[in-house]
């Protein structure tokens, strides 16, 4: 792949590197690089409006895809930001949401995690580790003073704080 681009609309995709077939059809030794420009968030609730109400910001990845192609090695790192992000049920959306993940010998990280939720603000992290088996989690996840206001659910100046750990399927 010497490069390979994707145009959409208001984006563009572009990957380069190797993937080599051998004779079943399979990829065992690739290395693949695939960069994802800045792009806007507008159309989320266009293509996702089981999930998104309302979108506006941008979002880019760059990432490196390596090994097994039914089990790569990823690493890179991608980026969200947010003038509002509005889940589907929700009548007021997350403001100026910012979130950053990374994944390097197979440990992910999310951080920076904030956003403004009515008059408060919503910060967290959290990681993720393959490196030993199934995959170990630990995140946090706190605000104050949130105005949430989701179905019928209405709550206000409320101060929350949520810590979980442990094996990522029974945390």
């Amino acid at each position: 792949v010497n490069p390979l681009q994707v145009h959409f609309p208001r984006n563009l995709v572009t990957a380069i590197g190797k993937l080599p077939w051998d004779d079943g059809w399979n990829v065992r030794n690739m290395d693949l690089a695939v960069e994802v420009a800045s792009g806007p968030l507008d159309d989320l609730p266009v293509y996702l409006p089981e999930i998104f109400n309302a979108a506006k910001g941008w979002t880019k990845a760059s990432l490196r895809f390596q090994g097994d192609l039914l089990h790569p090695e990823v690493t890179g790192n991608a980026s969200l930001y947010g003038d509002l992000l509005g889940f589907k049920g929700m009548k007021r959306p997350l403001k100026q949401v910012e979130l950053g993940v990374s994944t390097e010998n197979r440990v992910v990280r999310v951080s920076p995690l904030k956003a403004i939720l009515g008059r408060g603000v919503l910060k967290g992290t959290a990681e993720v580790d393959f490196r030993d088996g199934p995959g170990s989690l630990t995140a946090s996840l706190s605000g104050e003073k949130l105005d949430l206001s989701w179905g019928r659910i209405e709550v206000e100046r409320a101060s929350a704080a949520v810590m979980v750990s442990g094996n990522l399927y029974n945390p």
